[in-house]
């Protein structure tokens, strides 16, 4: 099955990760994750994601800054 792209979650809550991800997998995705916004933006260099969720109440960032950053990366 050929995927629909990246998708890349960046949520602190484990559970709530995990859960992303199984739902995002399932719908055909390739899901790379990551619990912190620092860590987020370094995998975002990475690969060119299709989709991104982000959790708003990132322990090191607002979600609003990680996505102000992602747009420069």
């Amino acid at each position: 099955m050929e995927t629909r792209g990246v998708c890349l979650v960046i949520e602190d809550d484990e559970d709530l990760r995990n859960l992303l991800t199984a739902l995002l997998s399932g719908a055909g995705f390739e899901v790379r994750s990551a619990a912190t916004g620092a860590d987020g933006l370094k995998q975002a260099m990475d690969v060119k994601a299709s989709l991104v969720t982000v959790d708003l109440n990132l322990p090191d960032m607002p979600g609003e800054d990680f996505a102000r950053q992602l747009r420069q990366v």
